[in-house]
């Protein structure tokens, strides 16, 4: 396979491709200028985002806005991707879900050549995931099924008898490809009866009586894709990937790259066959398997696990050259990048039959991880097949479903422990088209412009590409390989073998030691130097065998090899007790184990508890962190490139003690500034060397040994001299970032960015028409809590287990005790339960039925409701009010009442039509469980209205009479909030006549078309406090008494540090918010100090300017400047410019990820003033240079001449063995 795979990589070089750039592909040697290229990476390297074309119309004027947006921000592609539906009508999901132009039509093909080339201008390629798009959906795949009906595999069905009185006598069905007779005291012995069938019978006799005869048969799986036919990637490639170039043979060259592969499924089930397989599998392994069939399923002696890892030899090689080759040297001949994620993700080793070697036709093997997880088992397979075939990068699709409060931080700290991990390519999966009102997500968050730190988020992929770029080059280094055990599971051995590989992995990994998994075709081309196996410039001192009980036989004997040449043998659980060869032959086998056993250095552990200890007493780690340090575990990652041993810690705390086994020059290459620096406070020892870590735990340090360094020195900062503490309360002034222009946020599109608005309020309905605003503030915390749009149309009793008779229901003419309003919006339904929506969140489905008693409970597509502890009853009160006599429509869900009311008369449940009066009338309903439905009243002779988009059909129809709990009572609603800082007016839709207090005076108000107007006269800088009467008609209470958000326009104002959505006026604020304070610095920084800007903590990230420059972006702890050339003596100007997540935004949308996040400056600012010291530590021995104090003295004196340029300021020895001398620059 090794020289088929040099073929391949020959015919990429002569392909006409070639002419162009290898966008993202690393060099191995001789990487000239690799500083230069670390602080701006060649192109390739940026993120590649999972960009969904769903949910509205794909504009050019809407598509050219975001490819501005992105432009700049370090994205190297742009990757379309479909979602599906539950509709049920793929095999594996829903439908894929259309966009408009849908995909593949001609429209959708003008449009994306047209975006390819806008793209290009802007230095981004693009691609299409095949997500959604495989088996079942109508594309590609099924394209290829439908002209080669012969593609579909079969599956081996197998039909067993047992007889007990040597006397068979069977039908046989269709498509027979064996039956034989295995003796059930020993099924070595056998008789192949395959010939003996007649027609469709067999008719058998034998003298011993007791057999089990197994019969194998080959049934079609319709539904499949076989990746064994030879046509098999070559058509798909034609029909999915060649038809971009077919459809742009030349726009194409150079702006198609990263595509990628999405949960492929074959939909394969059992044991695959096909026409072809029996003659392959005689050509490859010289037998006939077809009398050995039964063996899959069952034991049928030595032969059993060598039939079936034959079998799956057979089918993985078949699939390899048939399917996976084609696809990813289409790839690889015009040096494009191919990357996956599938279903086991590494985890589940048989997938496609061997998932190790199947993936590695990938230019980036890779997996997800969801919800900012840290999967090392993940991380180190998809990195491991890289390293190992030498692949060009490694693919991370991060981090779905995390939600819309992720912040700027947390990201940063999943992308760094990933990345360390072996990620090199990073796609963030949320880059959303359209999110229509908030209302469609897939997944969510949207990392980009729908994050309010999309501002910064250009500091974030600065970062990745430079992170992308360096690990990358060269070839990664760890010391230990831990087998990757397919064999044991495909040999019917079960999970065993997997489990102990993934927990050894998980237990090396959170210990400091590096790994990697290793294939057995790895392995057995791997060479073995000094007690080293070599391969792909990975050099492993150790191997783990993990309770492998099959193994492949070139496996076992390299692993003889390498323990009989001083290498390092760790045997986890079982011992080998079969191959391939001869099957499980105790004889052969057990003699190679022996030899293996008889290495120097071979251990057999029954746990992976022990196996650092092992790997202790055997060599020096490549890293450890020293002294008692709590830290729960580092992150790290080392590669070698040229001469210059490269590694990638995260998660260490600043100033601990690490020791590298390399020696050289230390440099720190610091990731956020591009910048590198020499490293003074290192110690070398006879093993290595130990470094001080420069920063803390939430930067990703990257500590580079090199011959020489021409860096300037790493100062560390020694002590703060003095703090000054800045005072809590600051400036503030609104920045608005989030752009409504095409209704992303809410709907429809408004030409303005998100301000601050009100959307709750504190709410009591009364007849009075005044409020004494001296009590007020005490009032308004007895007050409801009350959300826009969201009224109160009845009251409920809440779940009861009393059953309430038909005298009392139809007596009702009040709300009765202890029963509580039911809250909903005719315009969006029940807070917070949007109900059916599909997959991954909000699908803008409109669902009416705003009825929904019982508890909340969330489900994979929407909610339900299941019963409460209170009982399963349910009853609801209102009023209706008719405009004349007359009989009205019943509108009523799947779900009808159980028992209805109409002003004191039950209505049968089969009624259609019910009879109202004039005015009011009592309107009474029961439900016997939890349900979900609706119920109105509807006046047939009013005409309905059209539903507006993404509203229910409730809305603004005037046809749907009004509840109103309460009838004629309470007039006016009163409504009260306290406002952002520095409010000068507001804006709010309103159902009534209005009038407005603020502070307690009487404010005019503007009304017209429903809307409301405020506008302060002489604006302050405090929040005020405001106070809305609102004459409220018949059927508008609560919430519903404002239809729109409260718009807030606000100036300077003034706002003391902490999370500003506990503040009312920016409770639901996702954006900016600049912060301003003026300094005064009488004292000036003396000599060797510095001034730095501390902040204890922020949410999400934030900006900084000194004096009207800007200083720099922080987008994760610590959050730290050094301002000291940006200040000046006397008074300074501090902005701080924060950007919070859009989790305030999310809190009214029903969007099951719309997540919590704190926002804004959540602790103290403070300026320190540090001085820093230059010292230069010096390690001697004395014994091994001097021999004794003494001479080390004299010698000293001598080379530095103290006084001259370094005076000694400490001295000491330890334990008459090492001297230590601290000296200070002068």
């Amino acid at each position: 396979m090794k020289k088929f795979f040099a073929l391949l990589l020959l015919g990429a070089v002569s392909s006409g491709w070639n002419l162009h750039a290898q966008k993202g592909y690393p060099q191995r040697e001789h990487v000239n200028d690799l500083f230069v290229h670390f602080q701006s990476p060649s192109e390739g390297y940026g993120e590649v985002p999972f960009y969904w074309w769903q949910a509205d119309t794909l504009t050019r004027e809407r598509l050219t806005w975001q490819l501005d947006e992105l432009a700049q921000k370090k994205i190297s592609s742009l990757q379309i991707n479909y979602s599906h539906t539950d509709d049920r009508k793929g095999y594996f999901w829903g439908s894929s879900l259309k966009s408009q132009p849908a995909q593949f039509t001609d429209e959708w093909w003008e449009l994306f050549g047209w975006f390819m080339q806008e793209a290009a201008k802007r230095n981004m390629t693009v691609s299409v995931s095949d997500y959604t798009l495989g088996l079942g959906q109508g594309y590609a795949l099924d394209e290829v099924r439908a002209l080669h009906p012969d593609i579909v595999a079969s599956q081996l069905v197998f039909d067993c008898v047992e007889i007990s009185d040597g006397r068979l006598s069977m039908n046989v069905k269709e498509n027979l490809l064996s039956v034989v007779a295995f003796n059930a005291s020993n099924p070595e012995e056998c008789v192949d009866l395959t010939s003996k069938v007649s027609g469709n019978r067999l008719e058998w006799s034998n003298e011993w009586k007791n057999w089990k005869v197994v019969a194998v048969y080959a049934q079609k799986q319709e539904r499949s894709y076989n990746p064994m036919h030879p046509l098999a990637g070559k058509e798909y490639v034609r029909c999915f990937f060649q038809r971009f170039e077919d459809k742009f043979p030349e726009t194409s060259k150079g702006n198609l790259n990263f595509f990628f592969s999405d949960e492929l499924n074959f939909n394969l089930r059992g044991f695959t066959w096909d026409e072809r397989f029996a003659s392959e599998f005689q050509r490859r392994k010289g037998y006939d398997i077809r009398p050995y069939l039964a063996a899959l399923t069952q034991d049928i002696g030595r032969m059993t696990t060598k039939v079936r890892m034959d079998y799956n030899d057979v089918f993985t090689s078949l699939s390899e050259e048939n399917f996976f080759i084609p696809v990813y040297r289409w790839h690889a001949d015009r040096n494009l990048i191919y990357g996956c994620d599938h279903g086991g993700r590494g985890r589940m080793v048989d997938e496609f039959g061997d998932y190790f070697r199947t993936q590695r036709w990938n230019q980036g093997p890779g997996s997800d991880q969801p919800h900012l997880k840290k999967d090392i088992v993940k991380a180190k397979v998809a990195a491991s097949i890289s390293h190992l075939y030498e692949r060009p990068r490694v693919w991370l699709e991060g981090f779905y479903s995390s939600g819309w409060g992720t912040t700027s931080a947390q990201l940063t700290d999943a992308i760094f422990a990933n990345y360390a991990m072996g990620y090199n390519l990073l796609s963030l999966h949320g880059l959303y088209y359209a999110t229509p009102g908030s209302m469609w997500e897939w997944a969510p968050p949207c990392n980009h412009f729908r994050m309010p730190y999309w501002r910064t988020m250009d500091k974030t992929l600065e970062v990745v590409e430079r992170l992308s770029y360096l690990f990358a080059q060269g070839y990664h280094q760890c010391d230990v390989g831990v087998l990757y055990p397919v064999e044991p599971k495909v040999a019917g051995y079960g999970n065993e073998s997997s489990n102990v590989a993934f927990r050894t992995g998980e237990l090396l990994y959170k210990n400091g030691v590096d790994l990697d998994y290793i294939d057995y075709t790895s392995l057995g081309d791997a060479c073995i130097e000094n007690g080293e196996l070599k391969i792909s410039g990975e050099s492993y001192k150790a191997l783990v065998v993990p309770s492998m009980a099959a193994i492949k036989d070139t496996s076992l004997r390299k692993l003889v090899e390498f323990a009989s040449q001083g290498g390092i043998v760790i045997n986890i659980g079982v011992l080998p007790e079969a191959t391939e060869v001869r099957g499980k032959d105790p004889d052969y086998v057990d003699g190679l184990v022996r030899a293996l056993r008889e290495g120097e250095n071979f251990f057999t552990l029954s746990t992976p508890d022990s196996v650092l200890t092992v790997l202790d007493g055997q060599f020096t780690r490549d890293f450890r962190l020293l002294g008692n340090v709590d830290t729960p575990m580092p992150y790290i990652h080392h590669r070698r490139i040229d001469n210059r041993e490269i590694y990638g810690i995260y998660n260490v705390s600043k100033g601990t003690k690490c020791f590298f086994r390399e020696k050289g020059q230390v440099e720190f290459w610091n990731v956020f500034e591009g910048k590198k620096y020499k490293l003074t406070d290192v110690e070398e020892t006879a093993e290595g060397t130990i470094v001080s870590m420069p920063q803390g735990t939430t930067s990703f340090q990257i500590i580079v040994f090199t011959p020489s360094s021409d860096a300037p020195e790493w100062k560390s900062s020694s002590e703060v001299v003095r703090s000054l503490p800045l005072a809590d309360e600051w400036e503030c002034e609104v920045i608005p970032v989030l752009d409504n222009r095409f209704g992303d946020f809410h709907y429809p599109a408004t030409p303005e960015k998100l301000c601050p608005e009100i959307r709750y309020y504190r709410y009591c309905l009364s007849d009075r028409d005044r409020m004494d605003w001296t009590e007020l503030p005490e009032q308004v915390r007895t007050w409801d809590e009350v959300l826009y749009t969201y009224g109160e149309e009845f009251v409920c009793s809440g779940a009861t287990d009393k059953v309430l008779d038909d005298a009392y229901l139809a007596a009702l003419d009040e709300t009765p005790a202890g029963w509580k309003p039911y809250v909903f919006s005719r315009k969006w339904g029940v807070q917070g339960d949007a109900g059916h929506q599909g997959y991954h969140g909000l699908k803008m489905e409109m669902n009416p039925e705003v009825i929904r008693l019982g508890t909340f409970k969330r489900e994979a597509t929407g909610s339900s409701r299941v019963a409460e502890a209170g009982g399963r009853n349910y009853y609801l009160y209102t009023t209706v009010k008719a405009p004349s006599d007359g009989e009205y429509e019943i509108l009523s869900g799947n779900t009808k009442p159980s028992r209805c009311f109409v002003n004191g008369k039950r209505i049968p449940a089969t009624a259609n039509m019910v009879r109202l009066k004039k005015g009011l009338n009592r309107l009474v309903l029961c439900y016997d469980g939890p349900v979900i439905t609706y119920f109105f009243l509807r006046d047939p002779k009013v005409a309905r209205s059209v539903p507006e988009r993404l509203t229910l059909p409730w809305y603004k129809d005037c046809s749907i009479l009004a509840f109103d709990p309460y009838g004629e009572k309470g007039k006016y609603g009163w409504y009260y909030f306290e406002s952002a800082p520095g409010l000068e007016g507001f804006s709010v839709g309103i159902a009534g006549k209005v009038q407005a207090w603020i502070d307690g005076k009487s404010v005019k108000v503007k009304q017209h078309d429903g809307m409301a107007d405020v506008a302060l006269k002489r604006p302050g800088k405090q929040p005020v406090k405001v106070l809305l009467r609102v004459e409220l008609p018949y059927g508008v209470k609560a919430g519903a008494g404002l239809t729109t958000e409260l718009i807030q326009r606000t100036g300077k104002g003034l706002i003391k540090i902490g999370d500003w959505g506990k503040k009312e006026g920016f409770r639901n604020y996702s954006g900016g918010l600049k912060y301003s304070q003026n300094v005064d610095l009488s004292a000036p920084v003396k000599g060797k100090e510095k001034i730095f800007l501390r902040i204890a903590d922020v949410a999400s990230s934030v900006e900084l300017a000194v004096n009207g420059r800007q200083v720099g972006v922080r987008i994760c702890p610590d959050w730290e400047f050094d301002i000291t050339d940006y200040v000046i003596e006397g008074k300074n100007e501090i902005e701080l410019t924060v950007y919070n997540t859009v989790a305030n935004h999310y809190e009214t949308i029903p969007s099951p990820f719309s997540g919590k996040a704190p926002s804004g400056l959540l602790g103290a600012v403070n300026l320190e003033y540090v001085h820093f010291d230059e010292y230069q530590v010096i390690f001697y021995n004395i014994y091994k240079f001097y021999g004794n104090v003494s001479v080390f003295w004299k010698r000293f004196r001598g080379v530095f001449q103290v006084g001259q340029n370094v005076r000694p300021v400490l001295f000491c020895y330890f334990a008459e063995v090492t001297v230590c001398l601290i000296c200070k620059k002068e």
